[in-house]
């Protein structure tokens, strides 16, 4: 009797402890699956917009709508009609995205509401949507002329050797100055860049009136000049090409001094990058462009409302107009050809996002008008350039 008692007992024993490690397991599967629900396709879960001037990728051209069951939304001006699709985070860093039944694997990443996914053929940068808050009294920033002190706001342009101005339109008569429309990210007030100073960078050597990350152009009174592939005053063999007159700079790199003149690495409206002599001590053969700070973070605007200004020729992608200063496919106005030119009507803004300092322009070879941008936060350089009209 005592053995059965036992043996009983033990079963009852073992059932308990085969009950307790089901229920453990439940646990354990359960937490996985909350985890899960809350990692790389939660981070996902939105709207996209394509970053057209980054992208790369023939794959998913348009922007994205990830949805919280696994669907995949593409949609924009070169899509057509929507595109449903299905996709699975299937590792971290890696997802999986169906096409008509056929799987394709992609890398990608979110960086600060960045989206990048890497494909065979390239990658794709996506902005992460946001809802704008609904403002009611929309605050604007407006500062006076800065007059005399401040010199003119004057621009390049591009090469008349390799390309045709069109006819020159006449200068608009409004001569207000720009007003901002405040953003989120906008700075509170305009920064403008004061006088150039002349200054001393190096012993023994020409006086400056620029600093990295400048904007300048030949000065139209001095001639062209020789861009090198290095900072030497004789030139021999470093020649890269002659710079026009009225040629814009962005200035990348510098000071060096050689026999006294002082120069800087500066990179051309077509992505040349080479040195340049800014002048002898007694002559300035390049011209500072005068500059201010519009959208915290972003590059300085170069451009003034009134100004005419030019797509700069290289990298050869197209400045793309919307009726809205932010980046949206599916209502795309224009394509600006590099090269072509427009005239700078209102702005500037900082937009909706980090997407950079926009202008509202008029395309003269087409004639439409709405908002463009200048340059953004992640490329080193400028879309469009001013021009500045020969004195």
């Amino acid at each position: 009797m005592n053995i059965m008692r036992k043996v009983c007992i033990s079963e009852i024993s073992m059932k308990k402890n085969w009950i307790l490690i089901n229920v453990t397991i439940l646990i354990l599967i359960f937490s996985f699956l909350t985890a899960c629900s809350s990692g790389p396709e939660n981070e996902l879960v939105g709207d996209w917009a394509l970053d057209w001037y980054s992208s790369s990728s023939v794959n998913l051209l348009g922007d994205l709508k990830f949805g919280e069951e696994k669907s995949l939304t593409v949609s924009g001006s070169f899509v057509g009609n929507p595109q449903n699709l299905r996709y699975a985070v299937i590792a971290p860093g890696k997802m999986k995205i169906t096409i008509d039944n056929v799987a394709v694997v992609a890398d990608f990443s979110i960086e600060e509401d960045v989206l990048m996914i890497q494909f065979d053929d390239g990658r794709n940068y996506y902005q992460r949507v946001e809802a704008a808050p609904v403002i009611r009294n929309e605050e604007t920033l407006v500062w006076s002329d800065p007059g005399e002190e401040e010199p003119a706001i004057t621009a390049t342009q591009p090469n008349m050797n390799e390309l045709i101005s069109p006819p020159s339109t006449p200068r608009p008569t409004n001569t207000s100055v720009p007003v901002v429309v405040q953003q989120p990210t906008a700075t509170k007030a305009p920064n403008f860049t004061p006088t150039p100073q002349v200054y001393s960078p190096l012993s023994r050597c020409a006086a400056s009136r620029l600093h990295v990350g400048d904007s300048a152009y030949v000065n139209y009174e001095m001639g062209r000049i020789g861009m090198r592939s290095e900072p030497v005053a004789t030139i021999g063999d470093k020649l890269v090409r002659k710079l026009e007159e009225g040629e814009i700079l962005h200035i990348i790199d510098g000071p060096k001094c050689d026999l006294g003149w002082i120069f800087w690495k500066v990179r051309t409206v077509y992505s040349e990058t080479g040195w340049i002599p800014e002048g002898d001590g007694s002559e300035f053969w390049v011209v500072p462009i005068s500059t201010y700070d519009v959208c915290s973070g972003a590059k300085p605007t170069r451009l003034r409302v009134g100004d005419r200004a030019f797509v700069e020729p290289k990298p050869e992608d197209c400045n793309r107009i919307y009726p809205e200063p932010a980046i949206d496919s599916s209502k795309l106005l224009y394509r600006m050809s590099p090269g072509s030119y427009m005239e700078v009507l209102e702005g500037p803004s900082c937009g909706s996002g980090r997407t950079g300092v926009w202008w509202y322009v008029r395309s003269e070879d087409s004639g439409i008008e709405g908002w463009t941008r200048e340059s953004d936060y992640g490329k080193s350089y400028y879309f469009i350039a001013p021009v500045i009209p020969r004195p």
